[in-house]
């Protein structure tokens, strides 16, 4: 007798129901509840002071770190007429206008815009992975200098970028202090970083440290003291951010935002900029030939 497609139908529900039964039989073997599920990666506080998990300590500082950077350029570039919204949220017009209501505006890594709370995460991780290794000795931790000098080079750009993006920030819970102590504070990491790098051997981080210094001393007004500092430095010296397509929060935001979303577009003082005649060699844009997504922006696209 030939079965009625209802039946199939009926079959497939049924065959669906009782698979779904085995697997939720199997699931539940394991603990006494669906609620009671231990979530893999999260670990106690003490775990930090176990010296195995000192390098997990430096890959949390630098994913946040990298995590947060996009984003600290994204807000603060939008506020300060470096970058223009060509997209159509409304809280992304908020940036654009600088209303009063981005005092409430912390963001989160990965957001497009709002930077002070994953720039204080990227520092905080920093500050407390160096603290925990500098607590271990060499025999405990492999490399350990190394991984002194990338916390303290990584921690040295938070409060670098901290001072250039306020005028004033409080540190874990402390008083308000200004962006010239800010900035001492970034001194006082890049030099602990150069410290360690030296004898480790990690040139990469050392002239990282470096450049780092160098800048914070020039925020300070420290001019000949950044010269000689950068003079130290290798020409054509690069040291890059990662990303990767593996996961959200590690991709390139800054490139998803303006070159596939078009939601961000570099600010018309910005366009084929030069300086004394030649074009300018620090401001590569790509000109997209059209309108961003609010169909009014046209589309320009850094290209570092």
């Amino acid at each position: 007798m030939k079965r009625s497609t209802n039946d199939r139908k009926r079959n497939r529900m049924n065959r669906g129901v009782v698979a779904t039964a085995l697997a939720l039989a199997m699931g539940l073997g394991g603990c006494d509840s669906l609620l009671e599920v231990e979530a893999p990666g999260v670990i106690s506080s003490d775990a930090w002071d176990d010296p195995a998990n000192a390098s997990l300590l430096v890959v949390s500082a630098l994913g946040e770190f990298e995590c947060m950077l996009p984003v600290y350029i994204r807000s603060t570039g939008t506020i300060a007429h470096e970058l223009m919204v060509s997209g159509i949220i409304g809280v992304w017009q908020n940036w654009a206008a600088r209303w009063d209501i981005l005092r409430n505006d912390l963001g989160y890594c990965g957001n497009d815009v709002g930077f002070y709370s994953p720039l204080q995460t990227a520092r905080n991780l920093a500050d407390v992975g160096y603290q925990r290794i500098e607590g271990f000795s060499d025999a405990q931790v492999p490399d350990r200098a190394s991984k002194l000098a990338t916390l303290a080079a990584y921690g040295g750009y938070t409060y670098t970028l901290m001072g250039e993006g306020m005028c004033e920030s409080a540190i874990d819970g402390g008083p308000l202090v200004t962006r010239e102590e800010i900035f001492a504070m970034a001194e006082e990491r890049f030099t602990l970083a150069i410290g360690h790098a030296q004898p480790a051997g990690n040139h990469a981080i050392l002239n990282m440290a470096r450049v780092g210094r160098a800048r914070a001393r020039l925020n300070l007004g420290k001019g000949a003291e950044a010269a000689a500092d950068a003079r130290l430095v290798p020409e054509g010296f690069v040291h890059n951010a990662t990303f990767s397509d593996v996961a959200a929060r590690r991709r390139n935001s800054m490139s998803v935002t303006t070159h596939e979303q078009l939601n961000w577009s570099v600010h018309f003082a910005y366009h084929n900029l030069e300086v004394d005649g030649v074009p300018d060699p620090r401001v590569q844009l790509l000109d997209h030939q059209r309108l961003g997504m609010d169909a009014m922006t046209p589309q320009w696209s850094p290209m570092k």
